[in-house]
C-alpha cells in the first residue's frame, strides 16, 4: 500500500488558504468509530487512491511540498484517519499547511488523540506537548500532582485513561503513588451490572523471594496456575492502559502484584530496573557518610479494602493479560530467586508474543520448559545476562534449546547471550525450524568456562528460507580448515538466503603459507550473493577486493595499514550501501582523505553513518569539512558517535543524531537566533525514531 505523504516547506507554508472546512470530493464516507484495524487501512488506501491523481500533478510543479488546495478536498472524517497513520512530526508539517489546517488539526487532537493534558505552569495548550504526551506519558515527582488531578478528571467523566496517554512511565517514584493512580475507581451507575474479571492467583508470602525453581519442587508444581473470577462493580482506571512502563522502581514483589492487579488491557509490560525493598546496614553500622547502606527504602501499599488482594490467605487476584503481546524483564527480585517471579509473570502471558529476559541468575533449561508451557505463541525470544561487571552466562544446552524450539511452533526470533553450555549439537537439527528467522546463540564464557565442542560439527535437518540472521559468536575453534570449510559450507546449503552472519567472521582463524585469512575469504566468497550486512573488523585490509557487491550495511576498521596500503582504491563503488560503521584510530589529514573517498566515490549513497574511537586532536574537524562538502554523503540523515553537535547541525541541519538526551543537548546546541530552525529540527527532525543498527 502507499503510504499518503504530506510534506510542507516551512518557509512556504501558506496561512492564509482555506477558511472554510473542506468538502469531500471522493463520496467516501468514514465512520470514526470504527476500531478494525484492516478496515481503517482498507479505507486509508482508498483514500490514497481517490487523490493519488491530484496530488502526482500537483508534486510534479513542486516536488517538495504537496499543497493545501490538495488537502482542502479531504473530508472531516477522512483527515481523522489520517492523523492516526501519521508521526507527531508529520501532524506538525501538516498543521503547518494553512491557518485552517493548524485549527482543524489542533481540533482533531483535543477531541480525538488528546483529551486530557498536563499543562506546565499555566501554558496554553501545546500541540507539539500534547501529541507527546498522549504517545507517551512520563511520571515523576515534577509532575504526579498534575496527573493526580487529570486522573481525578476522568473518574469524574468516568473516562478511559486511554484517553490520557496510550503508555504511562513511572519513574523512580514510591510504589504507593502508582497504585493510588491506576486504582482510582470509575464509578457506574446503580443500575449497572457488576464485571467478572479472569485473574491468576499469585501467592504473596514474603519467603518465596528466597525461593528458586529448583528448591525441592517439580517444574510440573510451577507450571500448575489457579484462576479466580474476581467480581467488580467500580472498575480501576487502570484497566484501561494499554502500556505501562515501571522505571527504577524500589518495591516488593507483592506491591508489584498489586500494582499489576489494577491493569487488565495491557498490550505491552515494560519492568525495567526493578529493586527489590529492603534496609540493609553494613556489619559495622557504617557505610556512606556513617550511616549505612539503604537500598530501596519504599512504602508499602497498605489497603486492605481490595477485590483483588486476599490478605489473611497471602494471595493477590491480577488480571490474566490476554491481549499482552511484548514484556521486557529487568527486574531484581532476587539474585536467588529471578525465574520463580518471572514464572509467576508468565502465567499472566497466555497470548504473549515478545519476551525480552535479562536475568540476574542463570537462565536453564528447567526455565525455557516453563517458558514453552506458559506462553505457546511466542515469536521472539531474546534473553541476555545483567549487564554488571562480568555478565552471567546462560546455562541452556542444545537439547533444552532444541526442546524449546520443537514445543513453540511459532518462534522465529531467538537471542541468548552469552551462552556457556552449547556444543554446536543443535545445528545439526537446526533446519527443521522452518519458521525461524533470526537465529543469536553466541558461545562465550565469562566464569563458568566452556561445554567442550561438538565432534564433526554442521548444519542439517532441512533448508531454512526464511533465516536471513544467525550470529553462533566466534569461540568455534577448528582443528583444520577442512572442518571450517564444512560448517560454512553446510550453513550456505541450509541457508540459502542468509544476509548477515554474525561473529562467525571472527571464528579461529587459519593462513595460508602466504599470510592471507583464507578462511575469511572463504567465508564471504561463499555468501558474496546473498550477505547484505557484513563486519569485516580489522580484516578490511585483506578483504577489500571480494566485498560483495549487494552490500546494504557495513562495519569496518581504519587501520593505519589501511591508510599505508592505499586500501581505499581497492574498493569498489556501492551504490545501494545505506549504512556504514567507521572504527578510526587516528585523527591525521590522510585518514581525512580516506573518508572523504569513502563519502564521495565509493559509497555515496549512505544514509547512517556511525563513528567509533574518534580522535580528539587538532585535526578532529575532518569530519565537519568532509560534510561541508555537498557531494559527501549528500543522503545522510542519521549519524551516531558524535559529540560536536552544534557544529554538525550547522552544516547538515536535518541529521538526526543519536542522543541519549535529545532535549537538553539541543536546547544547549541549537541556535537560539533561529527559532525555526530550533522549532524544525526538534519536532520535525528528532522526533522520528532513530532506524535501528
Amino acid at each position: 500500500m502507499k503510504r499518503l505523504q504530506i510534506e510542507a516547506s516551512l518557509p512556504e507554508a501558506d496561512h492564509s488558504l482555506n477558511e472554510q472546512q473542506p468538502q469531500s470530493s471522493t463520496g467516501l464516507i468514514i465512520s470514526s468509530s470504527s476500531s478494525d484495524p484492516l478496515q481503517k487501512k482498507i479505507k486509508l488506501q482508498t483514500i490514497v487512491e481517490n487523490h493519488q491523481d491530484d496530488a502526482l500533478s500537483q508534486s510534479r510543479e513542486n516536488p517538495t511540498r504537496i499543497c493545501s488546495s490538495s488537502l482542502a478536498k479531504l473530508s472531516f472524517d477522512e483527515i481523522e484517519l489520517i492523523l492516526e497513520y501519521l508521526l507527531i512530526g508529520e501532524l506538525l508539517m501538516m498543521s503547518l499547511c494553512s491557518k485552517w489546517w493548524y485549527q482543524s488539526v489542533c481540533g482533531l487532537v483535543k477531541e480525538k488523540f488528546c483529551k486530557y493534558y498536563i499543562h506546565d505552569d499555566d501554558d496554553d495548550w501545546v500541540l507539539t506537548k500534547a501529541l507527546r504526551s498522549a504517545k507517551s506519558l512520563s511520571i515523576s515527582y515534577a509532575n504526579i500532582d498534575q496527573v493526580r488531578t487529570v486522573v481525578d478528571e476522568i473518574v469524574e467523566h468516568g473516562d478511559s485513561l486511554n484517553n490520557f496517554s496510550k503508555r504511562l512511565v513511572f519513574d523512580s517514584i514510591d510504589p504507593t503513588d502508582i497504585y493510588e493512580i491506576l486504582s482510582a475507581r470509575i464509578v457506574k451507575q446503580e443500575s449497572a451490572t457488576t464485571t467478572i474479571v479472569k485473574t491468576a492467583v499469585l501467592g504473596a508470602v514474603a519467603d518465596l523471594e528466597k525461593r528458586s525453581l529448583t528448591d525441592g519442587e517439580s517444574d510440573e508444581s510451577h507450571d500448575q496456575v489457579a484462576f479466580k473470577q474476581v467480581e467488580i462493580k467500580e472498575i480501576p482506571i487502570g484497566f484501561g492502559l494499554k502500556e505501562l512502563s515501571l522505571n527504577d522502581i524500589s518495591l516488593s514483589r507483592i506491591d508489584l502484584y498489586r500494582i499489576l492487579s489494577k491493569c487488565c488491557a495491557l498490550e505491552k509490560l515494560d519492568l525495567d530496573g526493578l529493586q527489590l525493598a529492603y534496609y540493609q546496614p553494613f556489619a559495622s553500622g557504617k557505610g556512606r557518610g556513617g550511616k549505612g547502606l539503604r537500598r530501596g527504602k519504599s512504602t508499602k501499599i497498605e489497603e486492605d479494602n481490595d477485590e483483588f488482594f486476599n490478605g489473611h490467605e497471602g494471595q493477590v487476584y491480577v488480571p490474566v493479560f490476554g491481549s499482552l503481546k511484548s514484556l521486557t524483564s529487568n527486574a531484581i527480585f532476587d539474585y536467588n530467586a529471578g525465574e520463580k517471579f518471572m514464572v509467576d509473570i508468565l502465567k499472566l502471558c497466555p497470548n504473549l508474543e515478545e519476551l525480552h529476559y535479562i536475568y540476574q541468575s542463570p537462565v536453564d533449561d528447567s526455565f525455557l520448559r516453563h517458558l514453552s508451557k506458559m506462553c505457546p505463541k511466542l515469536k521472539k525470544f531474546v534473553s541476555e545476562g545483567y549487564d554488571g561487571a562480568t555478565p552471567i552466562e546462560i546455562e541452556v544446552t542444545d537439547e533444552g534449546l532444541y526442546e524449546l524450539m520443537k514445543a513453540l511452533p511459532q518462534l522465529e526470533h531467538i537471542h541468548l547471550n552469552p551462552c556457556c553450555n552449547m556444543s554446536g549439537e543443535i545445528f545439526k537439527k537446526l533446519g527443521e525450524f522452518s519458521q525461524l528467522k533470526h537465529f543469536h546463540v553466541n558461545r562465550t564464557s565469562y566464569n563458568n568456562g566452556l561445554v567442550d565442542m561438538t565432534s564433526d560439527i554442521h548444519f542439517g535437518g532441512g533448508v531454512l528460507s526464511k533465516l536471513e540472521y544467525i550470529d553462533v559468536g566466534g569461540c568455534y575453534d577448528f582443528e583444520t580448515l577442512e572442518e571450517f570449510e564444512k560448517f560454512i559450507t553446510s550453513l550456505r546449503s541450509v541457508a540459502p538466503h542468509l544476509k548477515n552472519f554474525g561473529e562467525l567472521m571472527f571464528c579461529e582463524s587459519r593462513r595460508d603459507s602466504s599470510g592471507s585469512i583464507i578462511d575469511k575469504k572463504k567465508l564471504v566468497e561463499l555468501f558474496s550473493e546473498t550477505i547484505a550486512h557484513l563486519d569485516v573488523d580489522r580484516a578490511a585490509t585483506d578483504l577489500a577486493s571480494i566485498l560483495p557487491k549487494n552490500l546494504t550495511s557495513l562495519s569496518m576498521e581504519l587501520t593505519q595499514e589501511f591508510v599505508n596500503k592505499n586500501v581505499v582504491t581497492q574498493l569498489q563503488p556501492n551504490y545501494g550501501l545505506k549504512k556504514l560503521t567507521l572504527h578510526l584510530y587516528n585523527d591525521k589529514p590522510e585518514m581525512g582523505s580516506v573518508i572523504e573517498t569513502l563519502a564521495v566515490k565509493i559509497y555515496p549513497c549512505v544514509t547512517h553513518l556511525r563513528l567509533y574511537n574518534i580522535c580528539f586532536g587538532d585535526n578532529y574537524d575532518v569530519l565537519e569539512k568532509i560534510l561541508s562538502n555537498p557531494n559527501a554523503w549528500p543522503n545522510l540523515r542519521f549519524m551516531d558517535g558524535v559529540s560536536n553537535v552544534k557544529e554538525i547541525l550547522t552544516i547538515r541541519p536535518n541529521i538526526r543524531l543519536n542522543l541519549e538526551d535529545a532535549t537538553d543537548i539541543l536546547n544547549e546546541n541549537c541556535c537560539s537566533d533561529d527559532e525555526r530552525s530550533a522549532f524544525y529540527y526538534k519536532w520535525l527532525i528528532a522526533d522520528q525514531p532513530f532506524d535501528s543498527w
